[in-house]
């Protein structure tokens, strides 16, 4: 059970979530018995299944210290530690209930601060909150599109996460655009996307254009269709394909702007949004005027 206490975090500095001193001394303690290894950048998840090798220091700490599910350094670590075992039932049994807790000890956190603002990832205290929202937008994401629940909580996690850290350092915004132009959220998906102009991913600028020509404003679809770079001319190519194979893929093919894997996957994830209301024929009648 969660309940407000006197040694929760704080928001400190107007933009820093702190541990208050019992938690921020529980915390040094659990980086003593538990192996420390963070994710690289803002990937949300470990390549490592090592803290389990030796996991009885921690183990025993955790049961003589109930204090401890309190701290989001321990409970970011403890998410992490359970997903990385692939073993059937552990995701309703421990990962799920695990994630709820910290994203209600966010929830509780930042009222009992009367906190409204910002926490940024570049500062890294906020890292292990904002990591688990995450991990709840992104998990909840994968089943939004057979669970109503889960589609809700998406849409409100990742909201959320966004107003928390509106650099949006995961991307949150390629898969929220995409569920709000599936709801018809045509002006909610506009609004997002346009909050990112120039961005790197091609999700952002593609669902600009199919939300203002949802609009009906197609001649500033047809404006922006015509401003992108070059190096979105292949994605829109092969979104207009009649056929399209997926390409061979490597550990940084997703990461090269306007590469081969980028479109496929636009294509996989938004082909049959464009096929609604004509968009896609509008794209291939008005392509054909600006290739030329």
């Amino acid at each position: 059970e969660i309940k407000e206490c006197d040694w929760s975090s704080d928001v400190c500095s107007s933009d820093l979530l702190c541990p208050r001193a019992a938690v921020h001394a529980l915390d040094q303690a659990w980086r003593n018995v538990y192996p420390q290894q963070k994710p690289k950048l803002v990937t949300i998840q470990l390549d490592t299944d090592a803290m389990w090798d030796d996991a009885a220091p921690w183990l025993e700490f955790l049961a003589s210290s109930p204090m401890a599910w309190h701290s989001f350094d321990v409970m970011d670590d403890l998410v992490m530690a359970v997903e990385a075992i692939a073993e059937l039932g552990l995701d309703l049994a421990l990962l799920e209930p695990m994630l709820a807790r910290g994203r209600a000890l966010l929830d509780i956190n930042l009222q009992a601060s009367g906190y409204e603002g910002e926490l940024p990832w570049v500062a890294g205290p906020n890292r292990a909150a904002l990591r688990i929202l995450a991990h709840n937008v992104f998990r909840d994401c994968h089943a939004a599109s057979r669970i109503p629940a889960a589609r809700k909580r998406f849409l409100d996690n990742a909201k959320h996460l966004l107003h928390l850290n509106p650099a949006d350092n995961h991307g949150v915004r390629a898969e929220l655009s995409r569920v709000l132009l599936e709801d018809g959220e045509a002006q909610a998906a506009l609004d997002l996307c346009s909050a990112y102009p120039d961005d790197l991913l091609c999700e952002t600028s593609m669902n600009r254009i199919l939300a203002l020509y949802r609009l009906g404003r197609s001649g500033d679809a047809l404006g922006a269709l015509a401003a992108l770079p070059h190096s979105r001319h292949l994605l829109v190519q092969t979104l207009l394909a009649k056929r399209a194979k997926a390409p061979a893929r490597s550990s940084s093919a997703r990461m090269a702007d306007g590469g081969k894997v980028e479109a496929w996957e636009y294509r996989d994830s938004h082909l049959e949004l464009w096929q609604r209301d004509g968009a896609l024929e509008w794209l291939r009648e008005v392509w054909r005027t600006i290739e030329r």
